[in-house]
């Protein structure tokens, strides 16, 4: 199973790219666990961009095959949390994860993501 690193950055420049993609690892043990990400760029009104997750070797807690965060323009510089915690089958195991970024075609974004 390949090892990534635990955070990544993600830049969306007003269109998808190999930069507004990436794959993280985490060591979980058990309970909640959180994702953070803190977006940085060229805020507008309303919905800035949204933060999707998937989970690349086992299955989300609360169902489905991923989860997004949408960010809103008030919330950059913040620290936005994304539950991804998995079903408690996976306790003690390292937990995959792909992150993705969009937004709208006239921001320029930094997505920190990670632990």
């Amino acid at each position: 199973m390949a090892r990534y690193p635990q955070s990544c950055v993600l830049k969306w420049t007003g269109y998808a790219t190999s930069e507004s993609s990436g794959n993280l690892s985490f060591d979980y043990t058990k309970g909640n666990l959180n994702m953070g990400a803190v977006i940085s760029g060229t805020p507008i009104i309303g919905p800035a961009c949204t933060i999707t997750v998937r989970p690349m070797n086992f299955k989300l807690k609360a169902g489905g095959d991923s989860v997004a965060l949408m960010i809103d323009g008030g919330n950059f510089d913040k620290t936005n949390l994304i539950n991804v915690t998995p079903t408690s089958d996976y306790e003690g195991k390292q937990l995959n994860f792909a992150v993705s970024i969009i937004a709208n075609a006239k921001s320029v974004l930094n997505a920190r993501v990670g632990w």
